[in-house]
């Protein structure tokens, strides 16, 4: 005991719990002792009010601080709140003057508990007012601020009409074989507001896997395109960006001649000659629209007018990495399209911005769930899925003997019904190191022998690229029935009748990864089903959280 404090004083001790080893005692580690000095103190803790325990702050007693916050609160009146009155009605909240009182000086919990929402309030809500002011520092006039502001407010005029889109989004709009879902057009709706406002756009637009996040992002690039500026859309593998510039050139087969932007696919496996040639496109101005991987944000890969960039499957890239584009600036008035207009006219005479950013993602990262929450990105969501898909049957089961045979008799059933298969595996060849792990080559002759007269294909990173593409062609055509694949097929793989998935040693995959495997079935109208083999009873309840729920926020 402190020599300061005698017999008979009334003192609070605070600190660290922690339970001895013997007798069940319990020990105080790092704990102070302090006097209650004044008649308000003893008989909060008399009472059993809650008393607040303030830390040392430079050298600042606690003692000493909470005497000074004492003193500070004296000299506070009533009017310091500077939220207005119908603010704190709408959110259920005291006003700042209470809020004081109610945090330092509670009569109960509750009134701790109510005042603590309010102090939070404020600092999302300072936050979130900062990110206003930041966004309206690049509005001109006072009038331009207000009208902003305004529709920033009334959130059912942050959209475009149809009729307003331009004339490359809407004829690709047109050109669609269906028709979008009611989320995805407002979708599309809030996005080409955003493009039209002079700050650059930050909107993460997410959905779950097999929404049509994909067609949004094509008609925001139309948009952009037609308004003379480019667009580049970055995917995470080689594979995905094959397939959104296969998937965009043969939407583009109905536009008329004149019409037809330049689109282009820039990848790590585009030829030397090839991409020379794309790069210069995109510096001149040549090509509208790039689709690729990593190599749109090299150094040597220059816009002439970027105006909007999309990531698609942000949560594979880094923050750094996605961060490259905002170095790819763009001209705020330069028409691609103006033939009087050269390059360096434009490059002379026009006002430099960063480029608008849409990011795509089935399973946001915390990080970017947060800036969305909290005021830094703005959040877009895609709630429903096409017509015709059907819920996908998720199954967690353990990889022993009984498992796998009742697995295979389900896989067997799918084939004879003409459905087909992904069987994927957490590592391409076998490992001395890893030996519980099935490895996809290894298995490949045992599968062929087991389902013998369903064709197999393999695929994996290690393949050259046109070897992969010439895989996924022949499990797309149905040339193949089964596919044994590594997680090469987890973003963005398209094959609309693969109506079966069986992942092994599924515990050695994120929650966030099998979400996105889940993924590659179920995106046509035939019943799905996928199933995830687990090495160990003890993994098995991890894995079936996924049984219960088909949301791609959870996994976040």
């Amino acid at each position: 005991m402190s020599a300061k404090h005698k017999e008979g004083d009334l003192v609070y001790v605070s600190g660290k719990i922690k339970k001895a080893l013997a007798n069940g005692h319990y020990e105080l580690k790092e704990y102070t002792i302090d006097g209650l000095e004044g008649e308000g103190e003893q008989g909060s803790m008399l009472d059993r009010k809650p008393h607040p325990i303030y830390p040392s702050k430079a050298g600042l007693k606690p003692s000493l601080l909470g005497l000074s916050i004492s003193r500070a609160l004296k000299l506070l009146t009533p009017d310091v709140d500077p939220m207005p009155p119908d603010v704190l009605t709408e959110f259920n909240l005291p006003n700042l003057f209470d809020a004081y009182l109610g945090i330092h000086k509670p009569k109960d919990r509750d009134e701790a508990d109510f005042a603590r929402r309010r102090l939070i309030f404020d600092d999302f809500f300072y936050l979130q007012l900062g990110r206003l002011f930041q966004m309206l520092e690049a509005v001109g006039t006072r009038v331009e601020k207000e009208e902003l502001l305004y529709k920033c407010k009334n959130h059912e005029l942050n959209t475009v009409a149809v009729d307003d889109w331009s004339p490359l989004s809407k004829t690709l709009l047109k050109a669609l074989p269906y028709s979008l879902t009611p989320s995805q057009l407002n979708a599309v709706k809030e996005i080409i507001w955003d493009l039209r406002r002079p700050v650059p756009m930050n909107r993460l637009l997410q959905g779950d896997v097999g929404c049509g996040k994909t067609i949004v992002a094509f008609l925001a690039c139309m948009e952009v395109v037609s308004s003379g500026f480019q667009a580049a859309f970055m995917v995470p593998t080689e594979v995905l960006a094959v397939q959104h510039y296969e998937h965009l050139m043969s939407l583009l087969e109905k536009f008329d001649g004149d019409a037809k932007p330049n689109i282009a696919l820039l990848t790590g496996s585009t030829s030397t000659r090839e991409s020379r040639i794309i790069r210069n496109g995109l510096k001149t101005g040549e090509i509208a629209m790039v689709i690729g991987t990593h190599s749109l944000i090299a150094d040597k890969t220059d816009f002439l007018a970027l105006r909007i960039s999309v990531i698609d499957e942000q949560q594979r890239f880094g923050v750094v990495q996605r961060g490259r584009f905002n170095s790819k600036l763009y001209t705020s008035s330069s028409k691609l399209s103006d033939e009087n207009t050269s390059a360096d006219e434009a490059s002379d005479s026009e006002t430099f911005m960063a480029p608008h950013v849409l990011a795509m993602s089935a399973t946001p990262i915390p990080r970017t769930l947060a800036l969305a929450l909290y005021g830094d990105m703005s959040l877009t969501q895609i709630t429903d899925l096409p017509p015709g898909r059907q819920p996908i049957e998720t199954l967690a089961l353990e990889g022993n003997d009984e498992g796998f045979k009742t697995v295979f008799q389900m896989m067997r059933d799918e084939l004879i019904d003409g459905g087909k298969v992904y069987l994927v595996y957490p590592i391409i060849d076998e490992s001395e190191h890893l030996p519980q792990l099935r490895a996809a080559t290894a298995e490949f002759d045992s599968i062929k022998q087991k389902f013998k007269g369903y064709p197999c294909g393999l695929l994996h990173g290690r393949m050259r690229s046109d070897e992969k593409d010439e895989a996924l062609s022949s499990f797309r055509s149905g040339e193949t029935r089964i596919l044994l694949s590594t997680q090469v097929i987890e973003i963005g793989v398209d094959v609309p009748d693969a109506s079966m998935m069986i992942v092994m040693n599924a515990e050695r995959f994120g929650i966030a990864q099998l979400h996105q495997l889940r993924g590659r079935v179920g995106r046509g109208e035939r019943k799905s089903r996928c199933i995830f083999l687990a090495s160990t009873p003890s993994t098995l309840p991890r894995l079936k959280v996924l049984e219960k729920s088909a949301d791609g926020f959870l996994p976040s």
